[in-house]
């Protein structure tokens, strides 16, 4: 992660972990991924690092979020998908996040395709009407 920054800041673009990379540094996932691999807006590439391959996919700059703990919990949910979202997983990534970083969750998310803005909803403990609160 840290050389893919470093390359990151020396060509000026942004990048943020995407699929297992996103899960594994969540703590959501123990296996290393294979293929480690980083959206950009920048272009498109390969670069080996002694036996590791890093491969930035390019993709568009509104589907980089500004915030890179919120970045990193869309890209997980993405990849491990809904049928993986546990009360455990969800209390998992709540602990990680402030209130503040919880209120940009939601509203990073807001714009995400399928079930990824309810999910996000239940990280950041926002109650939908008729749900009671536990205290």
């Amino acid at each position: 992660d840290q050389v893919a920054h470093a390359l990151a800041r020396n060509t000026g673009v942004r990048i943020q972990p995407a699929g297992a990379v996103a899960a594994n540094l969540l703590g959501l996932s123990d296996q290393v991924p294979a293929k480690i691999v980083y959206l950009t807006d920048g272009r498109p590439r390969t670069i080996k690092i002694g036996s590791q391959t890093i491969t930035f996919e390019q993709t568009s700059p509104k589907n980089l979020l500004h915030n890179e703990k919120t970045a990193l919990i869309v890209q997980a949910l993405r990849f491990l998908g809904e049928e993986v979202l546990t009360d455990e997983v969800v209390s998992k990534l709540r602990a990680v996040l402030s209130p503040a970083e919880r209120r940009r969750l939601l509203k990073d998310a807001r714009y995400a395709s399928t079930w990824i803005p309810g999910a996000v909803r239940r990280i950041a403990g926002e109650q939908s009407a008729g749900e009671q609160s536990d205290g």
